[in-house]
């Protein structure tokens, strides 16, 4: 099916100018360039961090790599979303994932401010670090500390929100969002065990949540702190709101007659309770719930 929509070598090239001249509009070279690196698994908040970022003055004169946005590009990005809303990405991906990669490549041989997005679920970009720092790039990486439950249901909620405002909705195939939940941590812990970074700051989904590991902290620091924030015990109004917003994205998906995922976000909605007990409890509930298992097998 992807081959159908790949584009001719003449139609990418043409695209692919057209594209570099909205995304390096305005661009200065640097006598000392930086890159944001912004990671988190899907429906972390990474592009309300981006957004953040760009109107400050630290994301001055930056501009944005981010492939997701170069998929309205392809001249036939209306069918493909009509015909297989599911799969626009892996179809798009024959054309865009060379876009990103050769708009990268300029933007770095120009010694441009970059604001990169990406998900840190390969270890790819630990080289690609690496790349920037020898040429001298000032290293910033930023990454988002988000609960599961959190994050996935906002993978479900995003989809619902584009569909309401009439916009092109992007599907996160839920398998996609956990297993770059669990790999994106390998991959940190590779970028700090290289050390060719500036800084690592870890930020959680709230505005008001910024946890930077401490100068000459062990280096596990940015790993202990994700997993820190992301178990971090709920209390009960905000599950309450969570519950809510679970029971909102139920509703835009029945109205519209959606069925396969329901069962999904009921699932994380139940789940989510265990948020609101302490880790103690929690080892204690799983004990019980060990031994009540020994006694059945019995």
């Amino acid at each position: 099916m992807e081959e159908i929509y790949k584009l001719s070598h003449e139609e990418h090239e043409e695209i692919l100018k057209e594209i570099m001249k909205n995304v390096f509009k305005g661009a200065k070279p640097q006598e000392k360039p930086k890159i944001f690196i912004m990671g988190g698994q899907p429906g972390a908040g990474k592009s309300t961090f981006i957004n953040q970022l760009i109107n400050s003055e630290e994301g001055k004169d930056c501009l944005i790599i981010n492939a997701d946005e170069y998929r309205a590009y392809h001249p036939k990005i209306k069918e493909i979303y009509t015909k297989h809303p599911e799969e626009m990405a892996t179809i798009t991906d024959l054309d865009v994932r060379d876009w990103t990669q050769r708009i990268f490549a300029l933007a770095i041989q120009n010694r441009n401010n970059i604001i990169f997005e990406g998900t840190m679920r390969t270890p790819q970009i630990c080289e690609t670090i690496k790349d920037l720092h020898s040429k001298g790039y000032e290293v910033n990486v930023h990454v988002m500390a988000v609960n599961f439950y959190e994050s996935k249901l906002s993978t479900y909620s995003r989809y619902e929100e584009a569909l309401l405002n009439d916009e092109m909705p992007r599907h996160t195939p839920p398998e996609a969002h956990d297993e770059t939940y669990g790999k994106m941590l390998k991959t940190l812990q590779q970028i700090e065990d290289d050390g060719c970074y500036n800084k690592i700051t870890i930020h959680g989904r709230d505005k008001d949540v910024n946890l930077t590991p401490k100068e000459g902290e062990n280096r596990v620091g940015s790993v202990m702190a994700i997993l820190k924030h992301r178990e971090k015990v709920w209390s009960r109004p905000k599950l309450q709101q969570y519950e809510n917003w679970a029971d909102n994205v139920i509703s835009s998906m029945q109205n519209r007659g959606e069925t396969r995922y329901i069962s999904q976000v009921e699932e994380l909605k139940t789940n989510a309770k265990q948020m609101t007990i302490v880790p103690a409890q929690k080892e204690l509930s799983s004990l019980l719930l060990s031994l009540q298992q020994s006694k059945l097998c019995k």
